[in-house]
Protein backbone atom coordinates (compact mmCIF):
# COMPACT_ATOMS: atom_id res chain seq x y z
CA UNK A 1 0.00 0.00 0.00
CA UNK A 2 1.54 3.14 -1.00
CA UNK A 3 0.20 7.16 0.25
CA UNK A 4 -2.35 6.82 -3.02
CA UNK A 5 -3.96 3.52 -2.02
CA UNK A 6 -3.83 4.33 1.95
CA UNK A 7 -5.61 8.15 0.52
CA UNK A 8 -8.37 6.39 -1.60
CA UNK A 9 -9.17 4.04 1.19
CA UNK A 10 -9.33 6.50 3.83
CA UNK A 11 -11.50 9.16 1.60
CA UNK A 12 -14.26 6.66 0.40
CA UNK A 13 -15.13 5.87 4.01
CA UNK A 14 -15.90 9.79 4.94
CA UNK A 15 -19.64 9.63 4.64
CA UNK A 16 -21.15 10.83 1.44
CA UNK A 17 -24.25 12.28 3.18
CA UNK A 18 -22.07 14.81 3.50
CA UNK A 19 -20.57 16.27 -0.16
CA UNK A 20 -20.60 19.87 0.05
CA UNK A 21 -18.01 22.53 -0.19
CA UNK A 22 -16.86 22.01 3.08
CA UNK A 23 -16.07 18.35 2.34
CA UNK A 24 -14.75 18.66 -0.96
CA UNK A 25 -11.95 21.47 0.81
CA UNK A 26 -11.62 18.81 3.48
CA UNK A 27 -10.58 16.10 0.92
CA UNK A 28 -8.99 18.70 -1.12
CA UNK A 29 -6.71 19.69 1.63
CA UNK A 30 -5.97 16.19 2.59
CA UNK A 31 -5.26 15.03 -0.74
CA UNK A 32 -2.48 18.17 -1.36
CA UNK A 33 -0.96 17.50 2.43
CA UNK A 34 -1.02 13.31 2.72
CA UNK A 35 1.41 13.48 -0.37
CA UNK A 36 3.86 16.58 1.18
CA UNK A 37 7.51 16.02 0.01
CA UNK A 38 8.54 17.49 3.36
CA UNK A 39 7.04 14.45 4.97
CA UNK A 40 8.56 11.11 4.45
CA UNK A 41 6.79 7.66 4.77
CA UNK A 42 7.71 6.41 7.89
CA UNK A 43 6.73 9.84 9.51
CA UNK A 44 3.15 9.92 7.94
CA UNK A 45 2.81 6.14 9.30
CA UNK A 46 4.07 6.60 12.81
CA UNK A 47 2.10 9.92 12.75
CA UNK A 48 -1.08 8.44 11.43
CA UNK A 49 -1.00 5.74 13.63
CA UNK A 50 -0.83 8.55 16.58
CA UNK A 51 -3.47 10.53 15.85
CA UNK A 52 -6.11 8.07 14.62
CA UNK A 53 -5.74 6.95 18.02
CA UNK A 54 -6.20 10.04 19.69
CA UNK A 55 -9.18 11.10 17.29
CA UNK A 56 -10.24 7.51 18.17
CA UNK A 57 -10.93 6.63 14.68
CA UNK A 58 -10.52 2.90 14.71
CA UNK A 59 -10.52 3.32 10.56
CA UNK A 60 -8.04 5.27 10.51
CA UNK A 61 -5.58 3.05 12.55
CA UNK A 62 -6.20 0.33 10.67
CA UNK A 63 -5.20 1.57 7.61
CA UNK A 64 -2.21 3.26 9.14
CA UNK A 65 -1.47 0.08 10.79
CA UNK A 66 -1.20 -1.80 7.46
CA UNK A 67 0.39 1.39 5.79
CA UNK A 68 3.06 0.66 8.59
CA UNK A 69 3.60 -2.80 7.77
CA UNK A 70 3.53 -2.40 4.03
CA UNK A 71 6.69 -0.04 4.49
CA UNK A 72 7.96 -2.59 7.00
CA UNK A 73 8.42 -0.02 10.07
CA UNK A 74 9.68 -2.14 13.24
CA UNK A 75 6.63 -3.59 15.39
CA UNK A 76 8.50 -1.53 18.36
CA UNK A 77 8.48 1.60 16.75
CA UNK A 78 4.63 0.91 15.59
CA UNK A 79 3.82 0.11 19.57
CA UNK A 80 5.09 3.15 20.50
CA UNK A 81 3.24 4.94 18.07
CA UNK A 82 -0.08 3.54 19.50
CA UNK A 83 1.16 4.37 22.61
CA UNK A 84 2.45 8.01 22.40
CA UNK A 85 -1.46 9.44 22.52
CA UNK A 86 -1.84 7.99 26.08
CA UNK A 87 1.44 9.11 27.78
CA UNK A 88 0.72 12.64 25.71
CA UNK A 89 -2.71 12.73 27.00
CA UNK A 90 -1.23 12.51 30.46
CA UNK A 91 1.00 15.22 30.23
CA UNK A 92 -0.92 17.67 27.62
CA UNK A 93 -3.45 17.55 30.99
CA UNK A 94 -1.24 18.10 34.02
CA UNK A 95 1.22 21.04 31.86
CA UNK A 96 -2.72 22.77 30.89
CA UNK A 97 -3.19 22.76 34.59
CA UNK A 98 0.05 23.70 35.48
CA UNK A 99 0.23 26.33 32.51
CA UNK A 100 -3.50 27.82 33.78
CA UNK A 101 -1.62 28.24 37.83
CA UNK A 102 1.20 29.82 36.22
CA UNK A 103 -0.73 32.59 34.60
CA UNK A 104 -3.07 33.28 37.70
CA UNK A 105 -0.42 32.82 40.40
CA UNK A 106 2.99 32.41 39.96
CA UNK A 107 3.77 31.32 43.91
CA UNK A 108 1.15 28.74 43.68
CA UNK A 109 3.09 26.71 41.13
CA UNK A 110 6.18 26.88 43.66
CA UNK A 111 4.16 25.55 45.80
CA UNK A 112 3.13 22.32 44.00
CA UNK A 113 6.92 21.81 42.77
CA UNK A 114 8.04 18.70 40.60
CA UNK A 115 5.65 16.94 38.09
CA UNK A 116 6.36 13.79 39.54
CA UNK A 117 4.91 11.74 36.70
CA UNK A 118 7.00 9.02 34.51
CA UNK A 119 7.43 9.62 31.76
CA UNK A 120 10.77 8.02 30.79
CA UNK A 121 9.70 7.66 27.39
CA UNK A 122 10.56 11.23 26.72
CA UNK A 123 14.46 10.75 26.53
CA UNK A 124 14.30 6.61 25.01
CA UNK A 125 12.12 6.79 22.28
CA UNK A 126 12.43 3.68 19.72
CA UNK A 127 11.95 5.97 16.52
CA UNK A 128 13.68 8.87 15.63
CA UNK A 129 13.71 11.44 17.86
CA UNK A 130 12.24 14.29 14.83
CA UNK A 131 9.83 11.60 14.45
CA UNK A 132 8.20 11.52 18.07
CA UNK A 133 8.57 15.43 18.36
CA UNK A 134 6.14 15.72 15.38
CA UNK A 135 3.71 13.52 16.82
CA UNK A 136 4.13 15.10 20.23
CA UNK A 137 3.43 18.37 18.34
CA UNK A 138 0.40 17.13 16.49
CA UNK A 139 -1.09 15.48 19.59
CA UNK A 140 -0.35 18.68 21.74
CA UNK A 141 -2.44 20.61 19.46
CA UNK A 142 -5.28 18.56 19.39
CA UNK A 143 -5.17 18.69 23.05
CA UNK A 144 -4.81 22.45 23.19
CA UNK A 145 -1.87 22.61 25.36
CA UNK A 146 0.07 25.60 24.62
CA UNK A 147 2.90 24.78 26.89
CA UNK A 148 3.31 21.43 24.97
CA UNK A 149 2.98 22.96 21.98
CA UNK A 150 5.86 25.17 22.23
CA UNK A 151 8.33 23.26 23.85
CA UNK A 152 8.13 20.43 21.47
CA UNK A 153 7.79 22.69 18.36
CA UNK A 154 11.20 24.07 19.95
CA UNK A 155 12.63 20.45 20.68
CA UNK A 156 11.76 19.04 16.48
CA UNK A 157 13.53 22.20 15.55
CA UNK A 158 16.89 21.56 17.66
CA UNK A 159 16.85 17.90 16.28
CA UNK A 160 16.97 18.94 12.97
CA UNK A 161 13.46 18.98 11.49
CA UNK A 162 12.52 21.74 9.53
CA UNK A 163 9.63 24.11 10.12
CA UNK A 164 7.97 23.38 6.71
CA UNK A 165 7.78 19.54 7.90
CA UNK A 166 6.49 21.13 10.65
CA UNK A 167 4.02 23.53 9.40
CA UNK A 168 3.00 20.73 6.86
CA UNK A 169 2.14 18.41 10.21
CA UNK A 170 0.17 21.06 11.84
CA UNK A 171 -2.06 21.68 8.54
CA UNK A 172 -2.73 17.86 8.23
CA UNK A 173 -3.92 17.63 11.55
CA UNK A 174 -6.23 20.20 11.16
CA UNK A 175 -7.41 18.60 8.13
CA UNK A 176 -7.65 14.91 9.85
CA UNK A 177 -9.99 16.50 12.79
CA UNK A 178 -12.38 18.15 10.37
CA UNK A 179 -12.52 15.00 8.15
CA UNK A 180 -13.09 12.45 11.09
CA UNK A 181 -15.65 15.07 12.82
CA UNK A 182 -17.76 15.28 9.98
CA UNK A 183 -17.58 11.29 9.23
CA UNK A 184 -18.71 10.58 13.08
CA UNK A 185 -22.52 10.07 13.48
Amino acid sequence: MNRKVLTEKFLATIDSKYDGIIVRDLKGNFEKYIYSENLTDKEIALYLISLSKTLESKILVNLALEYATFLDIRPDEIEEAQEIPGINGMLNTYHKFRHFIDISDKEASKEYGAVGLRMGILGKSKMPQSHFELIFIAISILNSCEKCVLAHEQHAVQVGVQRTKIHDIVRLTGILKGLIEISKN
